[in-house]
């Protein structure tokens, strides 16, 4: 039998703890994806040719200043952290199911697609910056 702290995938029990590690994982993953995207200063003066983007950037023109290396670590650790994230969902799930399925499923569903649209979001950066670097 199956307990409160436990639940059944795969033929395998595993008990609700290893989820909660790997969706703490995923989420500091995310975070120092964060940071090594957006903890640097930059000014638009020094880049002219983004001066037209001014409006569009809001801010994004900090990340011309980073190094291509810390750019695809910040840009992709929020991509490879997504499944450990969206893994933790299974504990809102189970949380919510006993109260409502339907809205489990439902809110469960909007977290899984946001982090899905975050990490494509997330990824992207490297694209984008190095549009307009050169």
């Amino acid at each position: 039998m199956i307990t409160m702290t436990e639940s059944y995938i795969n033929g395998t029990t595993h008990s609700s703890s290893s989820y909660h590690r790997l969706a703490l994982l995923g989420t500091l993953l995310y975070a120092v994806g964060d940071v090594l995207l957006l903890a640097s200063k930059a000014s638009l003066d020094n880049y002219p040719k983004l001066k037209p983007f001014a409006k569009l950037l809001s801010d994004a023109e900090k990340m011309v200043v980073l190094s291509p290396r810390r750019l695809m670590w910040g840009a992709l650790l929020g991509v490879f952290a997504t499944p450990f994230v969206i893994v933790g969902y299974w504990q809102i799930y189970q949380g919510f199911k006993s109260a409502n399925a339907t809205i489990a499923i439902t809110t469960v569903s909007l977290f899984v697609i946001a982090s899905v649209i975050g990490a494509f979001a997330m990824g992207r950066f490297t694209i984008w910056v190095n549009t307009f670097m050169h």
